[in-house]
């Protein structure tokens, strides 16, 4: 029996698992999956043109477990390219990006659809992952999502502030919002983000279509770790090449600044799931997003002139509290 011929009492969800030369850690993403004690869910391994034996991998478990499908893309199409496609074929009612080398606790499915039961207004539930070099055999830091860190004290214009700006610091003192497309996402939502984005660049895609989200409903979470995030040093776009990625990331920080703000602005002016009264809200929302980044890359240029002019104890002072600062 396929995937799509079974139907249950619970909602359906989809792990969608998204290869680039991943044989050496596919397998043990899979198995985990296939653990859940979660009955209603579909595995979707979709390859983005695998140089490697990860196709031959993700065929094999189709072949032999009736939740797993094995499909490829057309042409490789990056990291987000592949993403969107894979909501485009999913069947779940709340889909979720599965990274290989990652590994879900048996109950991640069962809880996450358990928040957004009891919360029929939210639009994307998450655990806060552990992040973990499996090179080295130990966690590296686990996102946090207590205190002022919670989603689910931040409502609408609020909470896309938070995620879009990011936080200044090290990744542990981050607030871990982009993990929410590891987390469950409504499908009808997101396939509706994925519009608005298409054409649009590869720019900041995890903040922005959690910006879109967070204005159509709430979040919720777990506050309990339910799965392990490999943790990579190298940056996707670097991992899963694209002509079009690589194009971006060659050039200057304000060149990049005014591509995302392109993004933000196209994808909000037409995105079929925020309402008209919503869209305008882009304009506070790049505001803060540009004064901020902006505001952080004058200072970054003027602290060695900074360095040089004051003494020293006021310098210290100075770089001290901008750490400190919140970044939002």
């Amino acid at each position: 029996m396929r995937p799509s011929e079974y139907r249950g009492d619970t909602p359906r969800v989809t792990f969608a698992v998204l290869t680039y030369n991943a044989e050496a850690t596919l397998g043990r993403t899979l198995d985990s999956l296939l653990a859940q004690d979660y009955p209603n869910l579909e595995i979707l391994i979709q390859d983005d043109g695998s140089s490697d034996g990860t196709q031959k991998i993700a065929d094999r478990y189709a072949d032999t477990n009736r939740h797993v499908l094995s499909r490829q893309t057309p042409h490789n199409l990056g990291g987000w390219g592949n993403y969107a496609l894979a909501v485009e074929r999913a069947e779940g009612q709340f889909v979720t990006w599965c990274c290989p080398g990652d590994v879900y606790e048996p109950g991640f499915a069962r809880t996450l659809v358990a928040r957004l039961s009891e919360s029929p207004s939210a639009v994307a539930a998450a655990s806060p992952p552990v992040f973990h070099d499996w090179d080295k055999g130990e966690d590296v830091y686990t996102a946090d999502f207590t205190g002022k860190r919670n989603p689910e004290i931040y409502v609408g214009l609020a909470l896309a502030k938070r995620i879009l700006i990011k936080e200044r610091g090290r990744d542990q003192s981050r607030a871990p919002y982009g993990n929410f497309i590891h987390g469950f996402i409504r499908r009808d939502i997101l396939r509706g983000v994925f519009t608005a984005l298409e054409g649009t660049g590869p720019i900041l895609n995890d903040r922005i279509v959690s910006c879109h989200l967070a204005l159509t409903g709430p979040f919720v979470v777990t506050l309990e770790s339910l799965f392990q995030r490999e943790f990579h040093a190298m940056p996707a776009h670097v991992r899963n090449p694209n002509e079009e990625n690589l194009r971006i990331s060659s050039g200057g920080l304000l060149s990049f600044y005014l591509k995302a703000s392109r993004q933000i602005l196209v994808s909000f002016a037409r995105s079929p799931v925020l309402r008209a009264g919503q869209k305008w809200l882009v304009i506070p929302l790049l505001a803060s997003y540009l004064g901020t980044e902006l505001g952080s890359m004058i200072f970054r240029n003027t602290v060695p002139a900074l360095q040089r002019i004051l003494p020293e104890p006021l310098y210290r002072s100075l770089r001290d509290a901008y750490r400190r600062s919140p970044g939002k």
